[in-house]
């Protein structure tokens, strides 16, 4: 019988792209099969998984300790400290979430109105997502601008203010 052979991972540059490729060898009733998946990616989107992932890791593994340190400090000390690595995640989640932009906005601000899934503590930093976000730079406007309207703004509108009265997520 063919020994089960742990899960590879292997990410290979090819032309400035990043080739996820999952290797993972199963046994099926002595039958030898491999699965081979491979998922080409930009640079700026391998970045942001690995950025994803990375924080939750660290997010998952600070309430990991924590909960196994409850076993030798006891329930007292727990309590004591779990509002505390609440809001310390929720501001790690909500760094993240800033820096990655798009679709992780709308993932924090979803997350920010769980009451009944998320603690209280945990919800309070992420309201800041609601409306509170910041400015995208203004080359950033002007070149999206350019792209779909075909024009600079300065042609298009007859005033055009390079300071955002305010930001807004919408979708």
């Amino acid at each position: 019988m063919i020994p089960l052979i742990p899960q590879a991972f292997n990410l290979v540059e090819f032309r400035q792209r990043s080739v996820l490729c999952f290797t993972n060898p199963a046994v099926i009733i002595g039958i030898h099969l491999r699965l081979n998946i491979c998922f080409a990616m930009s640079h700026s989107q391998s970045r942001r998984i690995r950025k994803a992932y990375w924080t939750a890791l660290v997010v998952a593994s600070s309430y990991l300790r924590l909960r196994f340190l409850r076993w030798f400090l006891g329930r007292r000390w727990y309590s004591r400290r779990i509002e505390v690595l609440h809001l310390r995640n929720a501001e790690r989640v909500k760094k993240a979430i800033l820096e990655l932009g798009g679709l992780f906005i709308k993932i924090g601000q979803l997350l920010s109105v769980m009451s009944n899934f998320l603690p209280e503590a945990f919800q309070r930093p992420l309201e800041a997502l609601q409306d509170r976000l910041p400015a995208r730079p203004y080359p950033d406007v002007q070149r999206r601008l350019l792209e779909e309207l075909g024009k600079p703004p300065e042609e298009i509108f007859s005033r055009f203010d390079q300071s955002p009265i305010a930001t807004a997520s919408i979708g």
